[in-house]
């Protein structure tokens, strides 16, 4: 009997480990594709201004003109123009 219990026991430490080691890495990979994503809107941001010289006024613009590609149902999108010729205030957040 002790020696099922002490199994028992071992095998649910792994286990925790093994879920902390998961969730770890779920972390890290929306930590990069949110600064990835950052990264994608404020190069296209630039390449606007560059070409038509101005930065648009919403982040769609960057969508529909640019090939920006925001995953919407993952990641929420703060996109604040200030003036067109101020770059905008660009962050992006996981929903929870």
């Amino acid at each position: 009997m002790k020696k099922i219990l002490v199994s028992v026991g071992i095998s649910l430490i792994f286990m925790i480990l093994l879920l902390m080691g998961i969730n770890m890495i779920d972390d890290r990979y929306h930590k990069d594709a949110i600064e990835r994503l950052e990264d994608n809107i404020k190069k296209a941001a630039m390449n606007c201004y560059s070409i038509e010289g101005y930065y648009p006024n919403d982040v769609s613009y960057l969508e529909e003109k640019y090939g920006v590609v925001i995953d919407h149902q993952r990641y929420n999108v703060f996109y604040e123009a200030i003036a067109s010729n101020v770059f905008p205030d660009i962050k992006v957040f996981k929903k929870e």
